[in-house]
């Protein structure tokens, strides 16, 4: 990007304004390069001055989340591409000793002609103990990169824009799927009837053209839908969450 596309950027937003923001703050450009990090988040990632990560982009960080910017570049396609909020919970080793657990969001930044030119990137630690050990729990699936199992960064919104729409409902039970839960438990976890979760179940493999559970399962994780967190399953159902993790 050039120096004028990334002073764009900056003057579409007040910066002084941003560095007072709460949490960890950062701006990138449409390539996934940093053109802006408050203090705090230079901090967060190893960095004493904003010149050691302009221009920069995941893989350059020097922290271990380097080892996810695969995953976090991903994240900024997805809103660039939906033009869209989209949020996060993530589990991420920065450069402090413990992970940060936290929630954050991701909102494209256009210009006057409705042209997407960055991303605005805000992130709130969470210290809440019941959050963190669900952090914990779901940052301990194995799959589909084991390296990745110790930390990662969940979509956390209504919907997914995936390649196949589901509804919220469907997501919630294609989440305990993927982590080999039974229609009975499932049933149990959502409150519904087990007939209802074969029937979600049924159009869930009708929509991605699987003829089992075996074939969804595969087929859903390499679309990136097991890295999805339905928001309402944080709200209402976090503890169940929890127990179908430690039980793996």
């Amino acid at each position: 990007m050039s120096k004028n596309a990334a002073n764009l950027i900056l003057n579409k937003l007040d910066v002084r304004t941003l560095a007072e923001f709460p949490g960890f703050v950062a701006i990138k450009n449409v390539m996934s390069k940093y053109e802006w990090m408050s203090d705090a988040t230079l901090s967060l990632v190893g960095c004493r001055k904003l010149g050691e990560i302009l221009g920069k982009m995941d893989n350059d960080l020097k922290c271990p989340a380097s080892k996810l910017a695969s995953e976090f570049i991903k994240q900024d396609q997805r809103v660039i591409a939906s033009r869209l909020e989209h949020r996060y919970f993530s589990f991420v080793h920065y450069q402090k000793s413990e992970p940060t657990v936290s929630i954050g969001v991701k909102k494209p930044i256009f210009d006057h002609l409705k042209n997407v030119i960055g991303i605005f990137i805000s992130m709130h630690e969470i210290y809440d103990a019941h959050l963190i050990q669900l952090g914990k729990c779901l940052s301990s699936v194995p799959f589909p990169n084991r390296n990745q199992r110790l930390m990662y960064s969940y979509e956390f919104n209504d919907t997914f824009q995936g390649k196949v729409n589901l509804s919220e409902r469907q997501l919630e039970v294609l989440f305990f799927i993927i982590r080999g839960r039974t229609s009975k438990e499932i049933a149990h976890y959502l409150q519904l009837s087990h007939r209802t979760v074969e029937q979600y179940t049924d159009h869930l493999k009708d929509k991605f053209n699987c003829l089992n559970k075996s074939s969804l399962i595969e087929r859903v994780i390499y679309e990136g839908y097991w890295a999805v967190l339905p928001k309402r399953l944080v709200n209402v159902h976090a503890r169940d969450i929890i127990k179908v993790h430690l039980a793996t």
